[in-house]
């Protein structure tokens, strides 16, 4: 009843401040793409990437995020083109973006790259009552409170490529939509960025900051420091802060780069909410599990940049 009592105030926390409208992603570096349409292309190959992600696990009816992207550069490798299946499901409620976007690659003068991007697609959210457990078979409420909407979804970003830092800029819900009463869409904004520190020839440290703001939702601030080894295994711990009392986290993760095409990661998120006096979340669940993993067309000897993912 505890672990019931939690969650109904956290989901309801949620929807009141939109919170989780966009998909959460704490492995943001390892598939930037779902977050900055402008990354789109700038690896000049095609990258396959799927995201899993449970939140408060041990919570009937808790968050549960997956996602499948393709993205890669065209022959002229100056533009790129991706693609994004999403899926946020929380309780009964369902949220599925299916986006496509296009990408420019400008070179500077100074060997530096800036990305612009720009994505179209549209969002289905929908929720079903119906088929929960309830007592009343006929409540007229809970029979016709089968819901579903679609609504267009258009999309902004520009990414810096430097040699030894990078920083992103996104806006992935350009059109607030106000009038729907399943939801009402709120525009989001990402800005990030991280710098490359190389230790020695096998040391690298990846120090970086993500900050996601929404009109009448909390500002949400991510600090990661990562540090890999030989090109081959990343190690890296975060720390997400909010003024709101459930987004705080604590995260560790790893990633390991098995060969030249195929990498994988995970992450573990510890949550420092607390839903009433002496009640945190990190108590009753079993934390959020994350688990992403991504495969490159990656031809002869090119080397993978070092920001870009």
């Amino acid at each position: 009843m505890k672990k019931l009592f939690i969650l109904v105030v956290l989901l309801f926390s949620i929807a009141k401040v939109n919170a989780q409208q966009e998909i959460l992603v704490s492995q943001y570096l390892f598939t930037p793409y779902l977050i900055n349409p402008a990354i789109g292309g700038v690896n000049k190959y095609f990258t396959g990437s799927f995201m899993n992600r449970s939140q408060w696990v041990g919570f009937a009816g808790a968050p549960v995020s997956n996602a499948v992207t393709v993205e890669g550069a065209l022959p002229d490798e100056k533009m790129g083109v991706g693609l994004k299946i999403a899926n946020d499901r929380i309780g009964k409620t369902n949220q599925t973006d299916i986006i496509g976007s296009y990408s420019y690659h400008l070179k500077l003068d100074n060997k530096d790259q800036l990305s612009f991007g720009a994505t179209a697609g549209f969002s289905n959210y929908n929720n079903d009552l119906s088929s929960g457990n309830y007592w009343d078979y006929n409540d007229n409420i809970i029979n016709n409170s089968k819901t579903s909407v679609w609504i267009p979804k258009f999309g902004l970003g520009a990414f810096y490529l430097a040699k030894d830092y990078y920083a992103g800029l996104s806006v992935p819900t350009l059109l607030d939509y106000d009038k729907h009463n399943l939801y009402n869409l709120k525009r989001h904004f990402y800005l990030y960025g991280g710098y490359n520190y190389d230790i020695d020839a096998q040391w690298v440290l990846k120090p970086s900051a993500l900050i996601k703001f929404a009109p009448k939702a909390p500002l949400q601030t991510d600090l990661n420091c990562r540090i890999t080894y030989n090109n081959l295994i990343t190690g890296g711990l975060s720390y997400r802060f909010s003024n709101f009392k459930n987004g705080s986290a604590f995260v560790v993760m790893a990633e390991y780069q098995a060969n030249k095409n195929f990498r994988v990661g995970y992450a573990y998120d510890m949550s420092f909410a607390k839903v009433s006096k002496g009640l945190r979340i990190g108590r009753h669940s079993n934390g959020t599990h994350e688990i992403v993993a991504s495969y490159s067309l990656v031809k002869g000897n090119k080397v993978k940049p070092k920001f870009a993912n």
